[in-house]
């Protein structure tokens, strides 16, 4: 499940990602994450040009299978146009999911 989406530069921002297990169509319990990550990177450089990063300490849970990543407001203050995100979830029982799509971050007019 891909899910675009816009913010202003230095906004907090809240995402939320329905974590489903990719084989059997199952909620991934996330109480049982084995790995978390979440990242934005240059868009077309590929998933290792990370300029923000969210890691198991760092992302919430809602729901047992619902992830919250909070963006805080000096995660983007610098980032400006288009950009990645990856999220990924791996448990310990080896169950996958994972999701990317597009970021676009705006001059904040204030």
């Amino acid at each position: 499940m891909n899910t675009d989406f816009t913010m202003y530069a230095g906004d907090t921002r809240f995402l939320r990602f329905e974590c489903i297990n990719e084989v059997d169509n199952t909620p991934i319990d996330l109480s049982n994450a084995q790995d978390m990550n979440f990242s934005i990177t240059t868009f077309g450089r590929g998933s290792n040009d990370k300029l923000v990063t969210k890691t198991v300490g760092q992302i919430g849970i809602e729901d047992t299978n619902v992830a919250v990543i909070v963006l805080n407001e000096a995660d983007t203050e610098n980032l400006r146009g288009k950009f990645q995100y990856y999220f990924q979830v791996t448990d310990f029982g080896g169950d996958n999911f994972t999701t990317s799509g597009l970021c676009i971050i705006n001059v904040n007019g204030i």
